[in-house]
Parts: C-alpha cells; sequence; structure tokens
C-alpha cells in the first residue's frame, strides 16, 4: 500500500480507554503515558482593581494578541522599553 493510495479514516480518530485512560499499548511510553499527572495549583484571582481598570488590555485574548508586542510596548513607554526592562532585570 503506497502513500497515494492511503485513505484517510473518515469520522474522528477514536482512542481505546480503560477506566478513564488511554490505552497506548505496550510500548515503553505507555507506564509513563498511564501515570497520572500532579493536580494543578488553582490559578490566582484576578484582583477586582485591576479587572476593572485593565481588562481591555490584559483579560481581552484579542487584545493581548494585539499589544504583546515589543514594538507597541516601546511606543508605550515612550522608548523606555529597553533601559527600563534592564533595570528591572538588574534588581532580580
Amino acid at each position: 500500500m503506497g502513500i497515494r493510495s492511503w485513505k484517510r479514516p473518515s469520522g474522528p480518530l477514536k482512542l481505546s480507554t480503560e477506566q478513564g485512560r488511554h490505552s497506548f499499548g505496550a510500548g515503553p511510553l505507555a507506564a509513563i503515558a498511564a501515570t497520572e499527572a500532579p493536580p494543578r495549583p488553582a490559578a490566582p484571582e484576578v484582583p477586582a482593581y485591576f479587572r476593572e481598570t485593565y481588562s481591555w488590555a490584559y483579560l481581552n485574548p484579542r487584545n493581548v494578541k494585539l499589544l504583546d508586542r515589543e514594538l507597541v510596548v516601546s511606543v508605550i513607554l515612550w522608548g523606555n522599553h529597553r533601559r527600563l526592562r534592564r533595570a528591572a532585570f538588574a534588581e532580580l
């Protein structure tokens, strides 16, 4: 069976599950895949002041993609982005 004669299966791909876990076979990664991930810590609550004041910039995903660019940050900071970044890292 060549690549050209292979047809993509119709419908969504399904993994067999057993007790809520995916079955990956008996390969070397099976033991890793079968282990449960450690619980993730709960995300901290966003303070009300931050939500009210900065939601347009930081909480709206569309605006985050637009504003999270070095050029935009530099313009907002009147060209002082690199100087302020260096000063902040120097304090760490």
